[in-house]
């Protein structure tokens, strides 16, 4: 709490040595005098969260937008650990530019659709509709084949990416076609090489 009041005292001075918190890159940046919480200078525009005063670049905060609404992380949040305040939708839609603004629009739609569908299935035990299921495609998200569990795969890496998924229920399933595996765990697509294998539901956290 301490650096975020720091922050605060600087805002109302002319011009400041401020640190973003995404890029880390140290600039001067000239308050503007209509807004104390707006700053303009080096790499661009920029301004501060909400709730911590926190100061991020113009970019940086559109870009922390974009990335967690298509991660389905909405709200969206301050990035910092201390504070993780809901970023109110005026910030937002000065940080994006109108481009940007239209796909987090409709990124934030099919996150809202995708957990209303998820809410009415788990009360009512529907399936997910045509539009939600591609909806969900969209975001990297699947049902598993057999308890319709939304899962979520890791972004690839050295470890992760595989697309022989198996779900709590130990279901082994394609990740990339959907289909369900044998029960001895041998794949009934092609979709993934031999070489990868499932891993025992013991393993599943």
């Amino acid at each position: 709490m301490q650096w975020t009041r720091q922050v605060a005292d600087e805002t109302v001075s002319p011009s400041k040595q401020l640190r973003c918190p995404i890029c880390l890159s140290d600039e001067q940046l000239a308050v503007d005098e209509a807004e104390t919480c707006r700053f303009s200078g080096g790499s661009g525009s920029a301004s501060c969260c909400s709730s911590c005063l926190a100061p991020f670049h113009r970019t940086c905060m559109a870009k922390h937008a974009l990335a967690s609404v298509d991660r389905g992380l909405v709200p969206v949040r301050c990035p910092l650990p201390s504070c993780l305040s809901a970023w109110p939708d005026s910030l937002l839609t000065w940080a994006l530019d109108a481009g940007e603004l239209e796909r987090f629009r409709t990124a934030v739609a099919a996150v809202e659709s995708l957990r209303a569908a998820a809410d009415s299935r788990d009360t009512q035990g529907e399936s997910l509709s045509p539009r939600s299921a591609e909806a969900l495609r969209h975001l990297g998200v699947r049902a598993c084949p057999r308890c319709r569990s939304l899962i979520q795969k890791q972004p690839e890496g050295l470890l992760t990416g595989c697309d022989k998924m198996t779900c709590r229920c130990g279901c082994m399933f394609c990740f990339r076609c959907g289909t369900e595996a044998q029960s001895n765990g041998a794949a009934r697509c092609r979709c993934v090489g031999a070489h990868h294998s499932f891993i025992p539901r013991s393993q599943v956290l």
